[in-house]
């Protein structure tokens, strides 16, 4: 890169499943511009109103996967390390309020101290014994948004920097998705199955409620000398009439084995169809 040419990065971090820690995966992206002058930004910037497609000045740069914590903040804060661990120069746009906080925190820190709060402190500390070599600008980006968010930006060098951001995010997503794509389809099974333990364990806990203000409009029973609250007979009225709410739907299963069962075939096929 030549000297006293003014460069622009859009970086970006992508984390999937971002709810599910021990399921969620990352990556991230640099893009860079390289338009000439405000003047071609703001013609390609027109021309996508149109076209509704990135212009080929976005540059891919770097796409990969996020090393060690997997999520967004990560993501956005190693793809600026990227940019100023390898080159050092130019303006870095990001949509991440907190990674250009703590960045900024460090640089105007005289001591490691003054930034030992902010996350992912390694990070960090690698740039801080760097810093003298880095003259790199963070820049506030609106995030990713849709097409049609994009398109109804006003002002075309904004607008331009949005499709920047919209680059980087496609690439992120790209770096998480297909780098080792034999992890990432394990993490979705994974994540699969914890939504759907989760989703019945939301069904037992409601089953639990149900019977709960099932018990409450029943007449409260009268204690019998032996101290049972219920009969018999009161226990077997009160389930032959309930119905929950959402029951649990099982799926398809089959009946060969009722006969071993230990109360046998015919009490199992009435517990069943009860």
């Amino acid at each position: 890169m030549q000297r006293g040419v003014e460069i622009h990065w859009c970086t970006d971090g992508s984390s999937q499943h971002p709810a599910l820690p021990t399921a969620r995966f990352a990556g991230y992206a640099i893009v860079l511009d390289t338009c000439i002058d405000d003047a071609q930004r703001i013609q390609f910037a027109k021309q996508y109103r149109y076209l509704n497609e990135l212009p080929p000045s976005w540059i891919p740069a770097v796409c990969s996967r996020t090393q060690g914590e997997q999520d967004i903040l990560r993501s956005e804060m190693m793809a600026i390390f990227e940019i100023v661990d390898n080159i050092g120069r130019g303006t870095i746009h990001v949509d991440c309020s907190v990674a250009i906080n703590n960045f900024q925190t460090m640089m105007s820190a005289s001591h490691p101290s003054g930034f030992m709060r902010c996350e992912h402190l390694d990070l960090l500390s690698r740039a801080w014994d760097i810093r003298d070599r880095n003259f790199c600008q963070l820049v506030k980006v609106k995030a990713h948004q849709k097409i049609q968010s994009i398109d109804a930006i006003d002002n075309d060098l904004e607008r331009f920097w949005a499709m920047g951001n919209q680059a980087a995010n496609d690439l992120a997503i790209a770096a998480a998705t297909r780098l080792y794509p034999s992890l990432a389809k394990e993490l979705d099974s994974r994540a699969t199955d914890i939504l759907e333990q989760r989703r019945r364990l939301h069904q037992a806990f409601q089953l639990d409620l149900d019977l709960q203000l099932f018990r409450a409009k029943l007449t409260p029973p009268t204690v019998s000398a032996t101290g049972a609250a219920w009969s018999k007979q009161q226990m077997v009225e009160a389930f032959k009439i309930w119905r929950p709410t959402n029951p649990i739907s099982f799926g398809s299963f089959s009946t060969d084995f009722l006969g071993d069962a230990i109360w046998g075939r015919e009490c199992s096929i009435m517990t069943l169809n009860w």
